[in-house]
Order: C-alpha cells, then sequence, then structure tokens
C-alpha cells in the first residue's frame, strides 16, 4: 500500500521535525552556558548521586579546616602563653645565684628578691589566664571563666577551688597534746630523802642524782594504772631538768574524740606545749572533693572533628582516635608529680608533695618570695634563732649557719628548678599539638582541592565538546529552517493558484 501524501501531513512533520532541532539546540545552548552536563537529577541520577556525596564530603572537609584554623589559633596562643611563663620562671630562677653570694647578704637583697618572685607569681596567673577568640585558653572545658585566680587567703585557686588542697595534709591529722614541766629545781622539789614531789605526785626513789630522780619519776608516772596517768606518757625532757607529758592517744584534751586524754597530766604544775587536736574530718572530706574536682577537670574534653574519623563507640561516646582534644587544661603545664601517676591518679599541678610543698609551680615561686619576703628588715635573720649567730656566718671551723627557713628555701629552690624542666616538658607537648596542627592543615587542603576536582568531572562539560555539540546543534537547526523555506513556498503556491 502506497502511503499518501497531503500537505498537511508534510507539514505536521516538518513541524516536528523543527520542535525536536529547537529543543536540541536550547539544549546544548544550556550546557555552554552553565558549564554542567545535567542540571536535574533526572537527567543524570547516577552523576547526580555522585555528586552529591562529593559536594557533603567537601562542605565537611571545609567546616574541618574552619576548626582547624581555629582550634590551631589557640593551642598557638597557649604555645606563646606557656614560652613566656617559662622564660618568667627561668630568669627568676637565676636570681637565686646572689641568694648565697656576698652581693645579696642584705636584707634590703633578699626582701627584693622575695617581692620580685611574689610579683612573678602573679604575672604567670594573668599569663594563663590569656584569651583567644574570646575564650580563656587554659580554661579546660569551661572557656567562659577566667581559670586561675587569688582567693581571699591568697592561696592558688582554678575554677574556683583551691589548688593546694591535699587529703593526706598532716595539718588534718589528730595531734597528740604534749605538756611540760619546764625547769625544775631539785631542793624545791624534794620534799624528804629520796622522795620527790611534782605537782603533788610523790615518788620514792634511792637515786641520788637529779636526772636519776626524774627518771624515777618518770617510769613510776607510766606505770600508774589510774588517771590522769595511764592517758598520759612521761620523759625527762633533754636537758634532764624538767619532765614532757605526751598524751598517749591523739586528740583535744578533755574533747569529745573516744581515746583522747581526759585529764592534763598534773595538777596546774605544766604548761601547754602543743595543743590537742581532733581529726579534721570535714577539711579532709573537703580536701579530698578538690582534689577529685581537679582530676575531673584534666580529664575533661572538647573533642572537635578535624577530619580524622569523628566515630562514637558502643557506649555512646567519641572515640578519642577519631577526633582532636581542643581542651587545655592550665594545671596540666603547672607542673605534677610522678607519684600521681603511680598513685592511679592524673598527672598535674594540685596538691602536695611529701615535704607538704604544693605541686603548684606558681604557688611554690610565691611560697618562697614570701619566705625571703618576711626576712627582718634590718639583719635580715628569719627569726629562726635569735641567739644564733646571722644567717650565712662563717665560724672558725669554716661551716655557714643554715636556720630551717634557709633549708626551707634551698629545698623550695630545688623543686623550683624541677619545674621548670617540667614545664620545658609540657611546653613541647604543646608545640607537638600546635606542629600536628599544622600538617593536619595542610592534608585538609590537599583532600579539598581532590574533592573539588572530582566534582569538577562529575558535574562541569568539557568546554570544546560542548561548543561541538552546540555547533552540530545549530546546524541542524538552521538545515530544518532551509527545509521549510522550500515548503512552505511550494504550498503558497498551490493556495494562490
Amino acid at each position: 500500500m502506497v502511503r499518501r501524501v497531503t500537505t498537511n501531513g508534510t507539514m505536521y512533520s516538518y513541524k516536528s521535525t523543527l520542535q525536536r532541532t529547537y529543543r536540541g539546540l536550547n539544549q546544548a545552548s544550556n550546557r555552554v552556558i552553565s558549564n554542567r552536563q545535567f542540571n536535574s537529577y533526572c537527567e543524570d541520577p547516577a552523576a547526580a548521586s555522585k555528586a552529591f556525596q562529593l559536594r557533603r564530603a567537601r562542605w565537611n572537609t571545609e567546616s574541618q579546616m574552619k576548626s582547624n584554623d581555629r582550634v590551631s589559633g589557640k593551642f598557638s596562643q597557649g604555645w606563646d602563653a606557656l614560652e613566656k611563663v617559662y622564660n618568667n620562671l627561668g630568669n627568676e630562677l637565676g636570681s637565686f645565684s646572689t641568694l648565697r653570694g656576698s652581693s645579696d647578704s642584705t636584707a634590703s637583697g633578699r626582701k627584693a628578691l622575695g617581692q620580685s618572685l611574689i610579683a612573678t607569681a602573679e604575672s604567670i596567673v594573668f599569663t594563663m589566664n590569656s584569651k583567644y577568640a574570646d575564650e580563656y585558653i587554659f580554661a579546660g572545658a569551661d572557656g567562659m571563666n577566667a581559670p586561675f585566680a587569688w582567693d581571699k587567703d591568697g592561696d592558688l585557686t582554678f575554677r574556683g577551688i583551691k589548688v593546694d588542697l591535699d587529703p593526706a595534709d598532716p595539718q588534718f591529722d589528730a595531734v597528740k597534746a604534749v605538756y611540760e614541766t619546764g625547769k625544775l629545781d631539785q631542793a624545791q622539789i624534794t620534799t624528804a630523802p629520796g622522795q620527790i614531789d611534782i605537782g603533788r605526785y610523790v615518788v620514792t626513789t634511792t637515786a641520788t642524782d637529779f636526772k636519776g630522780q626524774l627518771q624515777a619519776f618518770a617510769d613510776d608516772y607510766n606505770k600508774n594504772p589510774a588517771l590522769p596517768c595511764k592517758d598520759w606518757e612521761a620523759k625527762v625532757n633533754s636537758n634532764g631538768d624538767g619532765i614532757i607529758f605526751t598524751a598517749r592517744n591523739a586528740g583535744e584534751v578533755g574533747g569529745a574524740t573516744a581515746g583522747a586524754p581526759a585529764n592534763p597530766p598534773l595538777d596546774a604544775a605544766v604548761k601547754v606545749t602543743t595543743a590537742g587536736k581532733d581529726e579534721d574530718v570535714e577539711g579532709r572530706k573537703a580536701a579530698q572533693e578538690a582534689n577529685d574536682a581537679m582530676q575531673k577537670m584534666l580529664r575533661e574534653t572538647t573533642f572537635v572533628d578535624l577530619g580524622m574519623g569523628f566515630e562514637e563507640g558502643e557506649d555512646g561516646k567519641i572515640k578519642p582516635d577519631t577526633a582532636f582534644n581542643s581542651a587545655l587544661c592550665g594545671l596540666k603545664y603547672l607542673g605534677g608529680s610522678d607519684d600521681q601517676v603511680m598513685a592511679g591518679k592524673v598527672y598535674g599541678g594540685y596538691g602536695k608533695d611529701k615535704d607538704g610543698d604544693p605541686l603548684n609551680f606558681i604557688s611554690l615561686i610565691k611560697k618562697t618570695g614570701e619566705l625571703l619576703y618576711n626576712c627582718d628588715q634590718d639583719t635580715g635573720s628569719w627569726g629562726d634563732d635569735d641567739k644564733a649567730p646571722a644567717w650565712g656566718t662563717t665560724d672558725a671551723d669554716g661551716n655557714v649557719t643554715e636556720f630551717e627557713s634557709t633549708r626551707t628555701i634551698d629545698r623550695l629552690l630545688g623543686k623550683l628548678q624541677t619545674a621548670l624542666g617540667k614545664v620545658s616538658v609540657t611546653h613541647v607537648d604543646l608545640d607537638t599539638d600546635v606542629a600536628f596542627l599544622k600538617s593536619n592543615k595542610d592534608r585538609l587542603k590537599e583532600l579539598d582541592t581532590t574533592l573539588n576536582d572530582q566534582i569538577v568531572g562529575t558535574e562541569d562539560l568539557d568546554p570544546a565538546e560542548a561548543i561541538t555539540s552546540l555547533m552540530w546543534a545549530q546546524y541542524s537547526y538552521n538545515a530544518a529552517l532551509k527545509i521549510g523555506n522550500g515548503i512552505l513556498s511550494q504550498s503558497l503556491l498551490d493556495y494562490l493558484s
């Protein structure tokens, strides 16, 4: 069967072809203008899905780069602050070289050095309270409040809690009371041959020498099971001219503590050398709570996603190996002791050591400064012994006089030098973190560049290919128009005839 060719049929076919070529030209033109391989998901579902994944990965990378820059800036400022602390402490420790020399043999020299050390401690507190982007650098997880301060007692605090409290501090222990008769006179206490009376406690003895008589008194007193003897232990003093009574149990005399001495050892015959004291249970509890709070703050974390996975564990917590901890707790950088680690505690500048000295070197500096500053303004003496030769005096045998205060300074100086070494170590640790953040920034930049290249390869057109397609579409459209001219001209003549 032969298909009949009509004018209407030819016109219908022509218009369809013209619309199709025009649509192809329009699409080719839009692709050149937008430089995209697709403008909707339906045009290329596979490429569109891949492009979405790549763009999401790049958005995350850009966010990680911003976080990395923010944390890097904070850690760099922290490193600068610690370097200043290290230099200040090193300079002040260098001043100690004059402490033993002739150039610092006057009270004014020691006072000036003490004042300088106190000022250094205060300066370090200001430095450790540095801020970056309206956030305190060394405040741990609480960046809104200043971490370090001095309380009304002049003690260092971290986020409102005393730093130097230690539950093992002897200040919380119960203390045994000590009474002493003072110097006795043999003639006055001898009431009869072979009989002495001390505070209406009479003892018969065969000893003839005074010290032997006193020892006989102490022996008899210690064997007496009656009150008050059973609560006290008597002994002859080191000079052999008096009796010292020490409570057998620690606690306040006459207090409520079980086992504490109930009565003084002699009726109105002794003076109190050391007052008995019950255990400060509440004080020890408060110190333990402060200690626990310090360890908790040292363990605080503020994890930031820097492109290392940022995954949660089965417990719902961020895995430390997949995130970066941006919290800087100032206690970590202010001293500490290996004994803390051995005891299962967190290393840091809190509590006290076995000598009762602060582990925090700011407190150590201040303690040393106050000891130096409190010397006598005229003689330079610390008042350890007013009858002894002046501090630093050399005797005929070449021995230099040293009092308890000078030994304390020597001890604190050694610990300050140790603390300076530990500050150097923590300074290096922070420097390592800063170096990591810088290298991580470079890695994120390279990743961002790679993702952008993949996005371009997935979404964007090859310009040469796009222009070629446009030229072919234009050529097809022009050909369709030329064919139309022939059809329209013949149909018009037919119509006119």
